[in-house]
């Protein structure tokens, strides 16, 4: 158990696997929230880092990939994202991702810290590039 788990607040009495496939699978774990209630909580735990990918060229332009975001049940516009495969570095996964949604290549790389995005949610932790 890690140094944030010990001094956490829930506790946790199990956890069952409710789906699962290649990139993620859905856990359902039954707790005893802050307040003392007894509940279940769903957790996504991510398989693979993901990457997302800025990129700005010559004129300070970036270009934005655009798709329908099932979960939202819209049409989004976002930086390029995804995530990389077993073993894959991080820059190298944003290298893949940049090229197969936007058929760009860059000269330069600066990989930023990496970050948590939907921590509510799931365990993803994402590393953002500039490039």
């Amino acid at each position: 158990m890690s140094e944030h788990e010990e001094r956490s607040p829930w506790r946790t009495l199990g956890s069952r696997t409710a789906f699962e496939n290649g990139w993620m699978r859905v856990v359902e774990d039954e707790v005893i929230d802050p307040g003392g209630q007894r509940t279940t909580y769903g957790v996504v735990r991510v398989k693979h880092h993901g990457v997302a990918v800025l990129p700005i060229d010559r004129r300070g332009w970036t270009r934005l990939v655009g798709q329908f975001r099932y979960p939202l049940r819209r049409y989004l516009w976002e930086i390029p994202k995804g995530n990389g495969e077993p073993g894959e570095e991080p820059e190298a996964a944003a290298r893949r991702e940049l090229a197969e949604e936007t058929r760009l290549a860059a000269r330069r790389w600066l990989a930023l810290p990496p970050m948590e995005t939907s921590v509510a949610l799931s365990d993803e932790r994402v590393t953002p590039f500039v490039a």
